[in-house]
């Protein structure tokens, strides 16, 4: 399949090369036709051109030069392109039934919310890979596929409840609470895989973030995708 895409590419790449040359072709055509259209002063066997005629000259030759100069500049991006996008197909394992890319996508960070509740609004980045970041409050998905997602949550000092969750496009896909008898920090734990669409989003609550200032290794989350 990949050297199905390949060829694709190539043969665009050829066409696009005739296409060019076709209208630059057509061009030179109507140059020529509109040059023996013009009324100039004849120029007779032996005689020196007239300043018309070697302006005109000049002028058409000039144009020619400007147009190669830019077909010249269009063929170079296009083969880079090429070039490009087969270096993308490339970093894709491509098979009939999935795709997968060396060195998943991936996002790892360190969260909080600035109000010390809800839904986590600040991120420190411990490690992302391709197309994964961070935005606001959220983690936007860029490939459909089965992705793993784990978040690891503390509470303050407390004997009360706090919930914690995993959300998808606003809605909790998985929660945890902690015990209501112990005053004492509690820890919460929680991951699972799910299938995701493009332009899903992934988010991250707790009732008490225990700091609304520091990022610590004691709430961490990470969305990867799966091969």
């Amino acid at each position: 399949m990949k050297q199905t895409i390949k060829k694709f590419f190539k043969k665009l790449w050829s066409g696009a090369i005739i296409w060019l040359w076709f209208i630059l072709s057509i061009w030179i055509f109507f140059i020529v036709y509109a040059a023996g259209r013009s009324v100039m002063t004849p120029v007779t066997s032996g005689s020196w051109l007239s300043a018309n005629a070697w302006n005109q000259m000049i002028d058409n030759l000039n144009t020619l030069k400007t147009t190669s100069d830019w077909l010249q500049t269009t063929t170079t991006t296009l083969s880079w392109d090429i070039t490009t996008i087969n270096s993308k197909i490339n970093n894709f394992n491509i098979s009939w039934t999935k795709v997968t890319i060396p060195g998943n996508p991936h996002l790892t960070c360190r969260l909080t919310n600035t109000l010390n509740a809800s839904i986590a609004n600040a991120c420190s980045i411990v490690t992302s890979r391709w197309w994964l970041a961070w935005s606001w409050d959220r983690i936007n998905i860029p490939i459909a596929w089965v992705y793993l997602i784990t978040f690891n949550a503390i509470s303050s000092l407390s004997s009360i409840r706090v919930d914690s969750a995993i959300l998808v496009n606003w809605l909790g896909i998985a929660s945890a609470l902690s015990e209501n008898t112990t005053t004492w920090y509690h820890q919460k734990t929680l991951s699972l895989a799910i299938f995701l669409n493009v332009w899903d989003y992934v988010q991250f609550s707790n009732n008490d973030w225990h700091d609304s200032v520091s990022t610590s290794v004691r709430k961490t989350a990470s969305v990867t995708l799966l091969n």
